[in-house]
């Protein structure tokens, strides 16, 4: 509701959305006015350093009846902790899948072609990119795993004039990323970056502002969707091995089975999150939630 209303009026809003679930927000940014609305709550608790002064509080549990949730207490624990118990799992098979990309990259680590994919992210930036005065980056995650599977958000690609992708059918497009970015620092680019969502030291996108160009990880097959395409194979050596091909098929195979192993238990968590939402929601006032909203928005102009 604040974001729209912000929106109606002209100012820019940037939305966070939630990985286990995009349609929910974890916050927004009211650019003009500097002001942010984050969620607090577990599990990315927040609390305020500077409170009033910089930092408010916001209690939406002031708007619920205690009376009737008390007496569902017993379930909404039990609720919780089948929840709690579906992330444990989840991640779990994440980080267990993690280490099977890991294989991956070393199975075909020594057959990588390192001279051959600088040169052609050289002449990728040097054809798209113009040097710039100072180099600056913010993060801006455009990827996730969730209950619906590995998501790739199109806010790179709404605000691109061009969009490039970079095979990823060996895992290993966060190669090609990292000596762009390398050569964009070289250049003083303005970027925003988005990293892995099961490596958070591997790019998985860069968009540069100036242009307006998004280079990111293709999880699609075929190149009909991008101006630029980079074929990751072209940068690996023809001549590998038959057994470091077997192994790299099977490690394929064991990485999409503990995706998927993950995604059940995302869906769980949802379902979870759902029935808990349903309780809450039954026993809400709206309306009182409404027009607290109304004056909160009032109160955000004065500040």
């Amino acid at each position: 509701d604040i974001a729209a209303y912000y929106e109606s009026i002209g100012e820019k809003v940037t939305y966070f959305l939630c990985s286990s679930d995009p349609q929910s927000l974890d916050g927004i940014l009211i650019e003009g006015i500097k002001k942010a609305i984050i969620d607090g709550t577990a599990p990315h608790m927040k609390d305020p350093v500077y409170p009033v002064a910089v930092e408010r509080i916001l209690n939406l549990a002031d708007f619920c009846d205690p009376i009737p949730l008390k007496a569902k207490k017993e379930k909404i624990r039990d609720l919780n902790k089948q929840k709690a118990n579906a992330f444990k799992r989840a991640y779990s098979f994440l980080r267990a899948a993690g280490e099977v990309e890991k294989e991956i990259y070393h199975s075909v680590e020594n057959d990588i072609l390192y001279t051959k994919m600088e040169s052609a992210a050289y002449r990728f930036c040097h054809k798209y990119l113009k040097e710039e005065a100072v180099f600056s980056e913010d993060i801006r995650l455009i990827s996730a795993v969730n209950h619906v599977g590995f998501m790739m958000l199109d806010s790179y690609d709404a605000e691109a004039t061009i969009v490039c992708g970079v095979d990823n059918s060996k895992g290993l497009s966060w190669l090609f990323l990292r000596e762009v970015y390398r050569i964009a620092k070289e250049m003083n680019k303005k970027v925003l970056i988005s990293y892995d969502p099961l490596f958070p030291d591997r790019l998985n996108g860069i968009f540069f502002v100036k242009e307006k160009i998004c280079i990111r990880v293709a999880e699609e097959k075929g190149n009909e969707s991008y101006e630029h395409y980079i074929n990751m194979g072209r940068f690996i050596n023809k001549n590998i091995s038959g057994v470091g091909k077997n192994r790299i098929r099977f490690a394929q195979k064991c990485r999409m089975a503990l995706l998927a192993g993950a995604v059940e238990q995302f869906g769980l968590a949802k379902e979870n999150h759902m029935k808990l939402e349903s309780i809450y929601s039954a026993h809400m006032d709206f309306k009182a939630k409404e027009m607290f909203t109304d004056r909160f928005i009032k109160q955000l102009q004065l500040e």
